[in-house]
């Protein structure tokens, strides 16, 4: 209402209200709220995404978000409508997905992949609608954190190697990547802090850089992220897993020089972090 309220104001469509939007704390909340969403109508039995008026405003805003910059560019304005195929098709696989992994858990241990996903999809269509629709890539790379917060491991490690498809296809930009490693750490601070969450959030880190990180860190742009996820969860993991990481994410000849001085900046961090630990252990 507050936006159809003030539809003439162009300034307030087309500078503000992108602008708070474009928050990547707010795109977050956002963006959970959407999948959470999706959730509550699986447990609900409610009607598709399409009849869901609470989906479709929280949608619009964050379309607003997502796009924010192209928006204070002037390519294009906050009336430009969600893609209908987001709510008739897109949606409603993930809600499929998350009917298969519900029914999986109920009769199979879910810590194991014993079976393959059912759901079935046409991967090419799939990769390449969230490649040309960052509302479908936000919504998907927040799906995965959403499931591993949840520890619906069988169903999360068998969607991360689709990021390498997308990165394959060059939907790894920098935006993509800042809301992705932004996820990835609000879900860290909010879901794994406690002590007995530890060996679920080593999983879950191991899962994140070996199925996508290292996979890809070919990939200039996906490595300089690596690097700022590393640095952030290296003081919550074990020393061996953090080295571990450092050894497969140490750029090759290939790598510009800037990409390895952001590596030799990450060890000296960590040896200096390393050595304040021992320092307060034997103190």
């Amino acid at each position: 209402q507050f936006i159809d309220a003030n539809s003439k104001d162009m300034d307030m469509l087309n500078k503000h209200i992108p602008f708070v939007l474009a928050d990547p704390n707010i795109i977050n909340i956002l963006t959970k709220t959407a999948i959470l969403l999706i959730y509550k109508q699986l447990d609900d039995e409610i009607p598709l995404p399409r009849n869901n008026k609470e989906l479709h405003f929280i949608l619009r805003l964050l379309n607003i978000g997502v796009y924010a910059w192209e928006i204070l560019d002037g390519q294009m304005t906050t009336e430009d409508s969600i893609d209908l195929k987001i709510l008739t098709q897109f949606l409603p696989f993930i809600l499929r997905l998350m009917m298969e992994n519900r029914l999986h858990e109920m009769q199979h241990d879910t810590t194991l992949i014993t079976t393959q996903l059912k759901t079935s999809l046409n991967k090419i269509e799939f990769i390449q609608y969230m490649h040309n629709n960052r509302l479908a890539s936000n919504l998907f790379l927040c799906f995965i954190v959403i499931l591993f917060n949840h520890r619906h491991l069988w169903l999360a490690i068998q969607l991360i190697p689709t990021l390498n498809e997308l990165s394959d296809c060059g939907s790894t930009d920098k935006i993509f990547l800042h809301q992705f490693v932004y996820f990835i750490k609000q879900s860290i601070e909010q879901q794994f802090q406690q002590i007995s969450h530890q060996q679920q959030l080593y999983q879950y880190i191991t899962h994140i850089f070996e199925k996508f990180f290292i996979i890809q860190s070919s990939n200039e742009i996906v490595l300089h992220y690596s690097y700022i996820l590393l640095k952030y969860v290296y003081g919550k993991i074990t020393s061996s897993l953090t080295q571990k990481f450092l050894t497969a994410l140490k750029p090759s000849k290939e790598h510009s020089q800037e990409t390895h001085d952001k590596y030799r900046s990450l060890t000296n961090e960590y040896e200096d972090f390393r050595r304040l630990q021992q320092q307060q252990s034997q103190s």
